[in-house]
């Protein structure tokens, strides 16, 4: 009937089954995702935790090369795939490349957020969901991207009636009728849309005592109401209560917390100054011109691959083992300068916020990819505030994987649920909800779209805004054996 209407010849309907077939789409067994591509997955991944928030968009900042190198998107790409033809693919599947990719995407693109919306709302993630939504509505309304007064984006309020339609309502095209799993947000009274569909026009009206649904023209029809089938008949307007999954709290009612698990960098601390003066005294020795202008295109980047930036025009005068000992160099002199930060190299808020969690008796872990971090903490001197300090040499997969976060959670005997977790990166954002962790994310929304809260820097923390629960062993059963510290 379709092939028909649309004028279809057989032999073009074949040409598709086929194209359909040959299609490549890479998987990665090890992480159970889509690879964006065949190398994506083996680069290294962008450290946001380093990217300053005027460096976005990164394409104004860093050359196309140095992105080119590392796992970050631009925009929606393996998530929009899934939202153009999930319906048939695994639901966890889905969840975990929408973990994986919101880890690595800024987002720059006004048309990213509507699809990882429209995923997180499959997934009835209401969180990720209503950011994404919100991020959508407001582009111009707000100036998000800061770009308003060089014209509307057009595009991205095309991608907000898809937010309503089929994040929100759910709306999914089958072959036998059309299919809605509408949700309401609890602070929203309603909404409502109308689609045309095969010669029919319908209307969907959700409030909070439930969905209405009306054929407003054409001949009768089946839809589906959470998988329900429903007759529609013009002037016969039918209503189905929504199901509790599909009434979304944004503010959940919160569980008690029994410990605080901290990032180290760009939570409590910032090494970012400590890399650059370790990067310019290689560069002096080398008698290479070395500022802090390259220095920026220095962030988020590798240590080979910030060599080679450093080198540029001289890099053919090094041979690979040269360059692996010059890294090797770069890395011993930020050891050496570690000496240089003090307690007064803390961030605005962090002792305060550290005070305040012991205070409440709960428990507390660090949980860095630095395996400088021990040292950094005794210059700090924050060392004894820890319970306990997850080891990155003995985790299999660095953040996103959620490894890092329960080895602290095992640590201090507390179930990762009972734990809030505080980061400054997606990547660990990612790594916190895949462990199952509260996730407080320390920067912005827009750069940290899965946090469950967000905070600009810890001097806005307050415990007593948090349910907490004492743990009932005490700090010192915390406490890991000598030696145990990474």
């Amino acid at each position: 009937e379709l092939a028909a209407a649309l004028a279809l010849e057989p032999s073009e309907i074949d040409t598709w089954h086929r194209a359909a077939e040959a299609m490549y789409l890479p998987f990665d067994e090890d992480l159970g995702i889509h690879a964006q591509d065949d190398s994506f997955l083996e680069k290294p991944k962008w450290d946001f935790g380093a990217t300053p928030a005027d460096h976005y968009p990164l394409l104004l900042h860093y050359h196309p090369l140095t992105l080119y190198r590392h796992q970050v998107c631009k925009q929606a790409d393996v998530v929009q795939a899934l939202i153009m033809d999930g319906d048939d693919i695994d639901r966890q599947l889905k969840r975990r490349c929408f973990e994986y990719y919101a880890g690595v995407t800024t987002h720059d693109s006004t048309l990213s957020a509507g699809s990882f919306a429209i995923l997180a709302a499959d997934l009835n993630l209401p969180g990720p969901a209503m950011t994404g939504i919100h991020e959508t509505l407001h582009v111009d309304l707000e100036n998000l991207h800061s770009n308003t007064d060089h014209g509307i984006h057009m595009a991205a309020m095309a991608a907000s009636w898809q937010c309503l339609a089929f994040g929100l309502a759910g709306a999914r095209l089958q072959t036998d009728a059309i299919a809605f799993s509408p949700a309401l947000p609890a602070e929203w009274r309603g909404y409502r849309l109308t689609i045309r569909w095969r010669a029919r026009r319908l209307e969907l009206h959700v409030k909070p005592d439930g969905a209405h649904y009306r054929l407003l023209a054409g001949d009768p029809t089946t839809i589906r109401h959470h998988g329900e089938p429903l007759e529609l008949h013009p002037g016969k307007p039918m209503r189905r209560a929504l199901p509790e999954v599909a009434r979304w709290p944004l503010v959940q009612a919160p569980q008690p917390f029994e410990a605080v698990i901290f990032d180290l960098d760009g939570v409590l601390t910032d090494t970012a100054e400590l890399h650059y003066l370790a990067w310019k005294q290689l560069a002096d020795e080398l008698e290479i011109a070395f500022d802090r202008q390259l220095n920026q295109q220095l962030k988020g980047v590798d240590r080979q691959t910030s060599l080679e930036l450093l080198l540029g025009d001289h890099a053919s005068r090094f041979s690979d083992p040269d360059k692996h000992a010059l890294t090797e160099r770069k890395n011993a002199f930020y050891i050496e300068s570690l000496h240089m930060i003090s307690p007064d190299s803390l961030l605005p808020g962090a002792q305060a916020a550290l005070d305040q969690v012991r205070q409440a008796g709960l428990g507390i872990a660090l949980a860095s990819a630095s395996r400088n971090a021990p040292t950094i903490l005794q210059r700090l001197g924050i060392a004894d505030c820890f319970d306990f300090i997850a080891d990155p040499a003995t985790v299999r997969r660095g953040k996103p994987d959620p490894e890092l976060f329960l080895q602290a959670a095992n640590g201090l005997g507390i179930a990762p649920a009972a734990c809030l977790g505080i980061e400054d990166a997606p990547a660990g954002i990612t790594a916190l909800k895949a462990a199952g962790m509260v996730a407080l994310g320390i920067g912005t929304r827009t750069q940290l779209a899965e946090a469950d809260a967000i905070l600009r820097g810890l001097d806005q923390f307050r415990i007593d805004v948090l349910p907490v629960r004492r743990h009932s062993s005490g700090r010192n059963a915390h406490r890991p054996p000598s030696g145990s510290l990474g």
